[in-house]
């Protein structure tokens, strides 16, 4: 079987990571001459998003596609390539970008519908709803859909309705990235973090995608707040707050929150970290906090 993968849209932190994982593991489970199906990939997506999966086996064809200057161009572009290569099957890693005119049956996994049920501010009424029924379309004529939870199953045919069939949605839960697992850290790891990132403090660790249902910014100002107990009690002085996954410069609403709080000095933004490395700070970490107000 020829199966493809879209991978056209930006790779962020969850989705990211997600896709990364799944084509790792099946270059490691479905190499030729191997034990697995013997199937080949074909991963489409623009050069610089191809450019990290370079080093997979024989059986992984990657294949280039420009930026087009409109969706119909777009669509129409993939859909040609689906049928040059001949694929048995498109597998659609999220949600966001929804298959239109697909050459072969699909699968879609979703991750959670957090964008399909509260308004976009900065969309008219119309294209919001349109974007709604698009998705609506997308998973009521997918082959099969993959939610990673069985919360996002019970949102995804909450909100889409009679249109998806409940016996076509499958829950297959994220597994643990096998690069997190292992001993704890050795000196010479606690080492690298402490020169390389000037971690020398004890600190709490956030590590994901800045967005509002995060809920960063309300992070930083308990934060503010745990600080101050603990000075009350002589505790921590050194405390510090470090937060993995985006610059701080793309976010200027949370430097006003740093400042506004007093903690502009014990908040670290660390942008983008390897996991390997990652996998230090979240042994090095006091508490590792996550204050989201939704996941899939």
């Amino acid at each position: 079987m020829k199966i493809a993968f879209d991978l056209r849209r930006k790779m962020g932190f969850g989705v990211g990571t997600y896709i990364r994982n799944v084509m790792r593991t099946l270059g490691r489970v479905d190499a030729p001459g191997g034990t697995g199906p013997g199937h080949q990939y074909v991963l489409i997506g623009t050069p610089d998003r191809l450019r990290e999966f370079r080093g997979l086996p024989e059986n992984f064809i990657l294949q280039p596609m420009p930026t087009l200057p409109t969706t119909w161009k777009m669509t129409l572009a993939f859909r040609r390539l689906l049928q040059q290569h001949k694929c048995d099957l498109l597998h659609i890693p999220h949600l966001f970008k929804t298959p239109r005119l697909s050459a072969c049956p699909y699968v879609i996994t979703v991750h959670d519908v957090l964008d399909f049920m509260y308004r976009k501010q900065h969309q008219s009424a119309w294209r919001n709803r349109l974007r709604l029924e698009m998705a609506r379309y997308a998973v009521s004529h997918a082959a099969a859909v993959v939610a990673v939870t069985q919360s996002t199953k019970t949102d995804l045919l909450r909100l889409f309705g009679d249109g998806v069939r409940p016996e076509r949605v499958h829950v297959a839960h994220n597994a643990l990235d096998e690069r997190l697992a292992g001993p704890h850290a050795t000196p010479e790891e606690r080492r690298f973090i402490a020169e390389r990132y000037q971690v020398t403090h004890p600190f709490l660790l956030y590590a994901g995608d800045i967005k509002p249902h995060k809920n960063v910014a309300k992070l930083i100002e308990a934060f503010s707040a745990l600080k101050g107990e603990l000075k009350k009690e002589g505790k921590l002085p050194d405390l510090k707050l470090i937060i993995i996954g985006n610059e701080i410069s793309s976010h200027p609403d949370l430097r006003r929150t740093m400042i506004r709080s007093g903690v502009q000095n014990d908040v670290r933004f660390l942008g983008f970290v390897p996991i390997e490395t990652l996998r230090t700070f979240y042994d090095e970490a006091k508490v590792f906090v996550f204050p989201s107000l939704y996941e899939g």
